[in-house]
């Protein structure tokens, strides 16, 4: 209260934050292209909130597991309008 006296008290509630121990979305719309010595990657990106970039590993077919392939590339996500900082004038 602004009037510095005590207010009631009210029940205790929790919450519990199930971003960094839930996996993240599969992206969408993978796609691999050959460009002469070097391969274009294409995906959407996915809606998670607490995203920090992709990686894009490569194993051999029917035997691949994330632990044991070899990592390609890693990105990071594009921009979005809630991301984006303006530059200082």
């Amino acid at each position: 209260m602004v009037s510095g006296e005590r207010g009631a008290w009210s029940a205790a509630f929790t919450h519990g934050v199930i971003g960094k121990t839930a996996p993240p979305a599969d992206v969408t719309g993978f796609s691999a292209a050959r460009n002469g010595a070097v391969v274009n990657f294409r995906w959407a990106q996915i809606p998670n909130l607490d995203l920090d970039g992709y990686e894009i590993r490569f194993g051999p077919r029917g035997n691949a597991a994330w632990a044991n392939a070899t990592p390609l590339t890693q990105a990071t996500p594009a921009p979005t309008p809630a991301t984006r900082r303006r530059s200082p004038a």
